[in-house]
Formats: structure tokens, C-alpha cells, sequence
């Protein structure tokens, strides 16, 4: 698998009308992931909410950290993943709402989405550092062979080898086993 690639190293992945898969905090630190569309635009992605307030909005108010992820369901499979800050804003809600629009349901939906919708807000994440943005891709497709579970005769508990996929040369890929990490012996049930 390569990483560290460029947007422009994915072909038109940023532009299909994909879902987008938006991450981010709730109060109690438990992640809410939430399906969206999506427009890449100057180096960062642009999500429409119709609601100025509550859900996805107020946790990006309080906390800014947030993860996007775009993958294809088709061979080659690509994928996306910008880990950033987001901001929140009113402006050009209407713009992004076009565009993503004709991009995911043509023309008429488009015009009809802005001329109905009351005015929404922009989440725009951006990298969080100036380094490259995060990319992952894979030009074969991992393939897995099953481990059998083994016995072990002295304890009579099962080990077993979790497969692990790794990069082999170029574009191919093969599978390794991984031993797995020993368990812990159980205590006894009391059994009053």
C-alpha cells in the first residue's frame, strides 16, 4: 500500500460523486461518523449542512479535529483521508450547494436544492500541518489466506496466526502470519 501521496496521484477519485465519510467528537469523546457529500477544492474539502446548529456543527465548534475519508467500491480501489481542523462559516454556502448539487444529481436538482434551501453553514477541513496530505491507495487487491488454529498439547488452549497483509514489490502484495498475541489464562468461575 503507498501513502503520502498527492491528490493528483488518485486520477478523478475527488471528483466522482462518491460519499464522503465525515468523523468527528461528541461531547463524551465517542465519535459520530457521518456520510456526506463533498467538494475538494484549493487543497481541502468542503461539506454543505442545511442546519446552522446542533449534530455534526457543534461538535466541529467545539473541537475542530476531524477526519474525512473518500474510498471507491470498484477495482482498483482508491481512498482518501484527511485528518485536519475544520472551520465553520456562512459563506459561500450557496456555491458549494451547486456545485456538489450538479456533481451528485445534475442540473435541475441543483438549482432546485438552492432555490429551497434556507441558508446553511460550510465545513472546510484543511490539513492540520503543512506536510503531504495522507493518501491511500492499492493497485492489486490484498488477498488473505486463513491460518488454521493450532492446539496446543501441554495447555490445552487454542493459538492462533492472525493473517496480516503486507507489501511485497511494486504493486503485488502478500500475506504474512502474524503470531498472535498469547491469552491470558481465564480465572475459575466462582461458583457459589
Amino acid at each position: 500500500m503507498r501513502t503520502d501521496l498527492r491528490p493528483e496521484d488518485l486520477g478523478d477519485l475527488l471528483e466522482q460523486p462518491l460519499i464522503a465519510i465525515l468523523a468527528t467528537r461528541r461531547k463524551d469523546d465517542t465519535v459520530m461518523l457521518s456520510p456526506v457529500w463533498f467538494e475538494w477544492r484549493d487543497g481541502g474539502i468542503n461539506i454543505w449542512v442545511p442546519t446552522p446548529e446542533g449534530g455534526k456543527v457543534a461538535h466541529v465548534q467545539r473541537d475542530p479535529r476531524v477526519t474525512v475519508v473518500v474510498a471507491n467500491s470498484e477495482w482498483p480501489y482508491k481512498g482518501f483521508e484527511l485528518r485536519g481542523e475544520a472551520t465553520v462559516s456562512g459563506e459561500d454556502f450557496y456555491e458549494v450547494l451547486r456545485r456538489t448539487g450538479l456533481r451528485y444529481s445534475g442540473p435541475e436538482t441543483a438549482e432546485r436544492m438552492v432555490s429551497s434551501y434556507a441558508p446553511g453553514v460550510v465545513i472546510r477541513v484543511g490539513r492540520k500541518r503543512p506536510k503531504p496530505t495522507r493518501l491511500l491507495t492499492s493497485a492489486m487487491p490484498p488477498t488473505i489466506s486463513p491460518i488454521p488454529a493450532t492446539r496446543r498439547a501441554s495447555s490445552g488452549s487454542c493459538s492462533t496466526s492472525t493473517p496480516r497483509v503486507t507489501p511485497n514489490t511494486g504493486s503485488r502484495y502478500a500475506t504474512t502470519a502474524v503470531p498472535a498475541a498469547p491469552r491470558r489464562a481465564r480465572r475459575p468461575k466462582n461458583t457459589r
